[in-house]
Order: C-alpha cells, then structure tokens, then sequence
C-alpha cells in the first residue's frame, strides 16, 4: 500500500467561465417576465439559485424554469420580455441620456441626484448619484465612481447649465423633472428694514423678484456689492414664504447691511412647463410589465420573436397565452387583444396602433374623413366600400407558429409549447364549461353552430367564419393569405405548437397551479428521434383539476396535449401537435424526428458550401450524407431514407429527401380467453 503523506493540496479549477451555447441540441428556452434582470437577453441558467437572484424568486420567468428543470431538462435559457428603465433623455441635450440600467419599476428606489459644481472645483460640473447615502456614482474629476446601475451619456462638466439639488439635499430620481433648474442673477435689489416676527430685520422682499419662487427655486447665495468688494451673506426664509431674512439687529448693534447697499441675489430658477418642454426632455417610468394589458403584452413578444431572429433551440416555452381574450373569438372583455396595425417610426422602431374594427372606411362626401360603419361609407365604382386602413387580426399561438415556421429556412425546427389558461375554479361545472363543446356540422362536414370553450376554439377547430388551423401566410397574421410548399399544400405551421391543456402543481410548491407546458417543454427536451411524448412520465408533478375519459379524448383529437394520472404518476395522454388533419405531422414524436433529421442534414451539408461544384465534391457530398443518414437509421431514428443531389443553376444543388418516419404505437388490444389445459389452442 502506497504511503499517503499529510499535506494539504490546492487546485485550481479552469474553464467555468467559459461561453455557454444556446444551440444544445436539447435547450429549452424559457420567454416571459419578470420583475428585475437584463431584458431581451439570453441567460443559460445553469444554476436556478443564481437566475432567482437576477430575476426575482417568483417571477413568472423563473417560475416556468423551475418547472422545466423539474421535467428533468438540463440545458434552460432566459429570455425575459418586457421591462423599462427609468430614463431622462435629452436631459443635457441632444443625444443625451441618464438612465437607471435596471428595468424594473423598483430600480429608482432610494436613489438621488445631485447635479451642479464641483464641491472642490465650482468651475466644473459634475453629477453625483446616491443609494441611500452611499455615493455609487460619481464624474468628480480625481474622484471618479462608476457603477453599472446608472448610465450617464454626453453629460458636458464645462457646458453644463443644469442643476439638481445640492450635495448635502439630492433630488430623487424620480423627482428630476420637478427640480430641474438653471442659475439665475438677479441684481440692483435693495433690501428694506422692518418687523418680522416680532425682531428687526434688513430683508429682501422675494416676492418682487420676477419669476422666483421661495418653494421651488433654491438659493445659491447672497452677496453684497459694496466699494468694489463682494461679501456672502447668511439668510433665513421668513415664516410665511416672501422674503429672505439678511440681518437681525441685536441689542442696537448696527446693521452689517444698509437699505442703501445694493445686493446681488444669485439663485436656482427651477424650469418651468415651457422651458421643459423647449429643452425636449423625455421622461419615462422604469416598469416590468408584470401587469401590462393583452395588447402590450402582444407587443413584446412581438418584439423579442423579431429580435431572436437568429437564435436557434430545440424547444420554446412561453406563459399560459393560448386562450387569453380575443376580439375575433367573440370577446367583449375590457383587457383583450384587437384587431392591429404595425408600422415603424421615423427611426425604424415598430408601432402599433389597436383597433375594434376590422376595417377603417373613408365616409361619404369626404376626402379625408373616416368612418368604422359601413353604412356610411363610400362606395368605389364597383359599389364596394372604400376601405382606407385594414386592421389585421392577431393571436399569440399563430405568432409563436410563424416564429418556429421562420426558422425552417436556416434549416432549423423548432418545437413550441404554450400553455392554457385553466378553469375559473376547479369546480365540475367550472370545468365543464372550460373543456366546452364541439361544433355541431351539416352532413358536408361544415361547422353550422360554432362550439364553446376549448373544443371550441375558433383556430383550433374551427367556426362558422373559419376553417380552422394554424397556417403560414403572406402578412404574418391569421387572417392573411395562407402560403403554400413547393408541392401546393398549406404550409401548417401547428406541426411546431404544442398546446398544453392540463393544469398541474410542482411538488416544491404545491400551492402553485398553472399549466403543464413547462413540464412538457422539459420532457421534449429530452427526447430524441423515433420517440414520442405519449405515455411517458413528467416527473415532480401532479395534476391540480382532473379530467374525465371522454373529455381527454376529445381535447386530444382536436390536437391538445392533455395529462393524466397512471400508477407511475403523471403521463402523456397523448403527444398531439396542432395540425389540422390533412398535415401528415399528427404527434410530435414525428416533428422530433424531422427537427432532429433537419439538424442532421444540415451539419453534415455545411462544410461543402463554398466549395467549388464538380465530380469530387458531389461524390463526397453524397458519402457524407449517405454515412450520416445510415448511422441515424441504425439508431432507430427513423425507418428508411432515400435523397438524390441535383444541380439546380449555376451555384445551387437541390437535394429532395424522402424520411419514413416510424408509426408511433398508439394502442395494444389485448385479448384474454380461458381455457382448459387439455384444450388448449396457440393464439
């Protein structure tokens, strides 16, 4: 046995902090809010603990990561949507700002300015932001302080000619519009001599001064001008807010200051609407959009889809949005989605503008009038009214379709999961009308009484008005043109949404109900090719509102992924994608497939592009391709492949591909029939 010496090592680890990847082949990306954290950033959450810190315990951001990390997934990114600094642009000038980095509608708690001269310097400018008392930013020349929770741009110590509060009273953030002053000089005042309170005074009477104002305005100083020499004097307010109190006579002593003397007042002239408003400056509140409307939330999430253009994951999981109101389901809920513009301002930021109507027409007899009924609206010289603006219609599920469908071109496929909104309570009525009804069809098959509830859902089934699905289209909204593939079928972008139907808790925080997505986001994290979500376990979750048999039948054939409890806990009832019925995408075990398959090609026909198109090159393409596809097929991706490489043009090879995906097992009959041993027969 070898001999262990007592010493007592040190190592030191290396390669922690090195870039993480957000293209794992099995990462969850979370998108939500919350109340604190960097917005519109993708955060690998390696340690929850860590994210909680950043982005707040109970945040519905963190919350959905816990849950896809009780799911068992191992890779989870953030992104939180929403969010807004507390800000002052313009405030120093053109292209100038002071803003709170934090996006948060607690960022400017405690926090205080002082901006004005140098306490050592009164030549230069400087600003001084407090925490409490504690100094945490400074441009002081020789004692610079820099934090990262302010940022301060264009701020000119030379040319400065604002001022807030003093060192010894800053001025809350949030209160900067209020204070915001300039110096100003009044000279050639006389002072005056009489009873104030009871004592004698030499005083200065304020209320004479032009503009000043003993509440708002500050005083820099008072000084006398007297044979050339100038001199401060100290001063008090008088009780009732009209004059500055100079010089108090004292048991006949005489005053330091005479009526004759001529005083300069030099004072903070607090800016008034019109001054403020000539400056320009632009100030905004800090927010976390935890209670923003159905409409701005619509807009965020417009936003951070547009911004995570070139981000590429396996699965996407966002809040329970699926049901929330809609005008063009029907909904006459204060707080709903409506029909919407999107345009773009001078500076190329989009704009939205909400409307109840569909339709904006130009009245009769007018050029420039408009009207929302049609009744009277003028008419073209085919006697149809003429529509002035369309307002398109919206919805958050199709939104998130267009997003996934978006990065097929990058050769990515994306799964997206969404949940749903549960029941009022969890009552058998509640939930009754919740699940709703289907809707009742002619012999053709055409809906002639739209359905209730989630069965009945107008993009999900169907309605009098629409057939029903999610569908790629030419404006990016539902009621666009629908696009079409190369072979003229509807490009059904439901292959990539999974809608989550059933209400569960987590067994770290049993008081918590909301839907399973992020439980079904982490168990199709998890899969791989030639696997399905059906009958498979979520682990470290319960269901918190049951269904009955028929009611999880017909919410899965209408394309929801429902739950349900076994003896092995909770379960896939069914791994249903939203496609309509003619799609051959039916569960997801075959979108997995194919995202994994497309992930595949793409990696492997990468290295070829850029290199010149000859015998060679087509050759070592097709082993490449044919090497990659075999390995799959003997992993048990899928069951057979077939692809041919053609050139198409000059530059470009087409290479159709043919994927038989596996038929998941969907059921096994089972059929038990006695006998006697001596009659015994083989099945």
């Amino acid at each position: 046995m070898a001999y262990t010496y007592p010493e007592n090592r040190l190592e030191i680890i290396d390669g922690s902090l090195r870039p993480l990847d957000i293209n794992a082949t099995d990462t969850v990306l979370v998108i939500e809010r919350s109340f604190t954290g960097p917005t519109n950033t993708i955060y690998k959450a390696t340690d929850l603990t860590v994210a909680k810190n950043i982005y707040g315990d109970f945040s519905p951001l963190t919350t959905l990561a816990a849950r896809v990390r009780a799911a068992g997934a191992e890779n989870i990114a953030l992104y939180r949507i929403g969010g807004g600094a507390y800000e002052y642009v313009d405030i120093f000038g053109p292209d100038s700002s002071l803003r709170l980095t934090e996006e948060s509608t607690k960022a400017a708690d405690n926090i205080n300015i002082y901006i004005g001269p140098e306490p050592k310097n009164p030549s230069r400018d400087c600003l001084i932001a407090y925490e409490g008392k504690r100094i945490f930013y400074s441009n002081v020349l020789g004692g610079e302080v820099s934090s990262s929770k302010i940022q301060v741009i264009n701020f000119d110590k030379l040319n400065n000619t604002l001022r807030v509060g003093t060192l010894d009273n800053p001025v809350p953030f949030t209160e900067i519009m209020n204070h915001l002053g300039a110096p100003a000089i009044v000279a050639s005042v006389k002072p005056t001599k009489g009873l104030v309170d009871g004592s004698e005074y030499i005083k200065v009477n304020v209320s004479t001064i032009t503009g000043f104002d003993v509440q708002k305005d500050s005083l820099g100083s008072v000084t006398i001008t007297k044979a050339g020499e100038t001199k401060s004097i100290p001063y008090t307010v008088s009780a009732d807010k009209t004059s500055l109190l100079l010089v108090r006579f004292v048991d006949g002593v005489s005053e330091a200051v005479k009526v004759t003397d001529t005083l300069e007042i030099k004072f903070l002239k607090t800016l008034d609407k019109e001054a403020l408003e000539e400056k320009g400056i632009i100030y905004t509140k800090g927010k976390d959009s935890m209670n923003a409307s159905y409409k701005e939330l619509y807009e965020i999430v417009d936003q951070a889809l547009e911004s995570l253009e070139l981000v590429s994951t396996k699965v996407v999981v966002v809040g329970d949005w699926f049901n929330l109101p809609n005008i063009a389901h029907g909904s006459t809920a204060p707080n709903r989605l409506e029909y919407l513009s999107k345009g773009s301002d001078e500076d190329g930021y989009p704009t939205y503008e909400w409307s109840a109507n569909k339709y904006l027409y130009r009245k009769q007899g007018s050029t420039t009038e408009t009207v929302t009924d049609i009744s009277q609206a003028e008419l073209d010289l085919n006697g149809k009214p003429v529509i002035v603006k369309y307002y398109n219609e919206v919805d958050f599920t199709h939104r998130l379709g267009m997003f996934a469908n978006s990065k097929l071109a990058d050769g990515k496929f994306v799964n997206v999961v969404i949940g749903v909104e549960g029941p009022v309570s969890r009552t058998p009525r509640a939930i009754l009308n919740w699940v709703g009804t289907e809707p009742s069809r002619d012999l053709a098959g055409n809906i002639v009484v739209n359905g209730t509830g989630l069965l009945g859902h107008r993009l999900m089934v169907g309605s009098t008005d629409y057939a029903g699905g999610y569908f790629a289209t030419s404006n990016g909204y539902v009621d666009g043109d629908i696009l079409v593939d190369s072979t003229g079928f509807p490009v059904d972008v439901g292959k990539h949404l999974s809608i989550v139907v059933s209400q569960v808790g987590i067994v770290t925080n049993a008081s918590l109900s909301a839907s399973g997505a992020a439980g079904y986001a982490g168990l199709v994290a998890k899969l791989g090719p030639g696997q399905s979500t059906t009958n498979q376990a979520i682990n470290n979750m319960f269901l918190t509102s049951d269904l009955k048999e028929y009611q999880r039948r017909a919410l899965s054939s209408a394309g929801y992924v429902v739950f349900m409890d076994k003896p092995k806990g909770l379960t896939v009832y069914s791994g249903d994608v939203a496609t309509r019925e003619s799609s051959d995408f039916d569960y997801i075990s075959t979108a997995i497939t194919i995202a994994e398959t497309s992930r595949l090609i793409t990696e492997t026909t990468d290295p070829y592009i850029g290199q010149g198109i000859d015998i060679v090159t087509l050759a070592a393409l097709q082993t490449a391709l044919t090497t990659a596809l075999a390995n799959a097929q003997r992993e048990g991706w899928f069951i057979s492949y077939n692809f041919k490489i053609r050139r198409s043009g000059y530059n470009t090879l087409l290479i159709p591909f043919v994927i038989e995906a596996k038929d998941e097992l969907r059921q096994i009959s089972n059929v038990v029939r006695l006998t006697r041993n001596d009659n015994f027969i083989e099945l």
